[in-house]
């Protein structure tokens, strides 16, 4: 599982999230998401371990930064996909 695919399986796992539009630039990019979205949902372990990784250095950013939504949710995908390496030491 690459990292994006792991944020993507992250934000999917959020009962309030119904659709998830990922940056695609490459036909190989669009083959990941799809194998992302296909994939069974995270552990609740990893589940949570992004979820405090979130909370603790992306949360707090997004809303001080006084970023738009959609801002927010974008640079909030980023921050969970450079911090899986943290996750999958788990």
């Amino acid at each position: 599982m690459t990292m994006a695919q792991m944020a993507l399986r992250w934000i999917l796992g959020h009962d309030a999230v119904s659709t998830v539009i990922p940056e695609a630039t490459s036909p190989e990019h669009i083959r990941d998401n799809v194998e992302a979205a296909e994939m069974d949902p995270l552990s609740h372990e990893a589940h949570g371990a992004v979820r405090d990784i979130y909370e603790e250095f992306v949360s707090e950013m997004s809303t001080t930064a006084g970023e738009g939504w959609a801002d927010s949710v974008g640079s909030s995908g980023l921050a969970v996909a450079s911090s899986v390496q943290r996750v999958n030491r788990i």
